[in-house]
């Protein structure tokens, strides 16, 4: 993909049971998650940089810029999660906390066999493309099915407890945030009143999307990305 950036290293972390990573010691919390990618930037020198995020990501990103932004040069969340009083929300905590109350085995059947994985998608996945469909639910279930489920119980239950507004407050860094008209998890009204704390804030509301713009559409939400990379920073 051509880019208006030139000279950039990505670095993608590998969070704590969500990948190939061992899960965290303590709870897996969006703090401890904020904090654990404190820890890999100061280990790779990242002094500067832009941090870029989406869904549980930008979450985690948001409140890593709150405690640790002293060096981001800017911030762009996707579809951030950033609610917990709408009914996704409520029914998705009554989704994890029976999930946090089963054995181990069962929980992770609950949470992420094939079938509770597609049932999950079938609210999230908003394109009409039937071999994109196909792809997002085989990422997702291969993704589910690596990760911790104390880890998955753990992070949606964060959310609970995560002042996001207040956290949005603080920051100072040029901050992009992006949803689409049709996300239910991260709706457009939700991700306004986000942007609406954020001092400098760039908001995208991307037609006909659901949760997964970044998997939904990925060309254009990469030159979004892009273009707000190329000409947002903090000297």
């Amino acid at each position: 993909m051509a880019t208006g950036l030139t000279d950039v290293n990505v670095v993608i972390p590998d969070l704590p049971g969500y990948g190939t990573t061992d899960p965290m010691p303590g709870t897996h919390s969006l703090v401890n998650y904020a904090d654990a990618v404190a820890e890999l930037r100061a280990e790779l020198g990242l002094d500067r940089c832009h941090l870029v995020g989406h869904s549980l990501g930008a979450s985690i990103a948001l409140v890593h810029a709150a405690r640790h932004g002293a060096g981001l040069r800017s911030l762009a969340l996707l579809n951030p999660v950033s609610t917990a009083s709408n009914m996704t929300a409520t029914l998705g905590k009554l989704y994890y906390r029976i999930a946090a109350a089963l054995p181990a085995p069962v929980a992770r059947f609950w949470l992420a066999s094939k079938p509770a994985v597609y049932v999950a998608d079938a609210f999230v996945i908003k394109t009409r493309d039937r071999a994109r469909r196909r792809w997002i639910l085989e990422q997702d279930y291969e993704n589910y099915r690596r990760a911790s489920v104390p880890a998955m119980i753990e992070s949606f239950l964060s959310y609970y407890e995560t002042p996001f507004e207040d956290h949005a407050a603080t920051l100072g860094m040029p901050t992009l945030l992006v949803t689409g008209t049709r996300d239910g998890i991260a709706p457009p009204a939700v991700v306004t009143a986000l942007a609406n704390r954020v001092r400098s804030a760039d908001l995208r509301v991307v037609p006909d999307v659901g949760h997964l713009v970044p998997m939904e559409e990925p060309g254009r939400i990469a030159a979004l990305v892009n273009d707000f990379l190329a000409l947002s920073t903090v000297d």
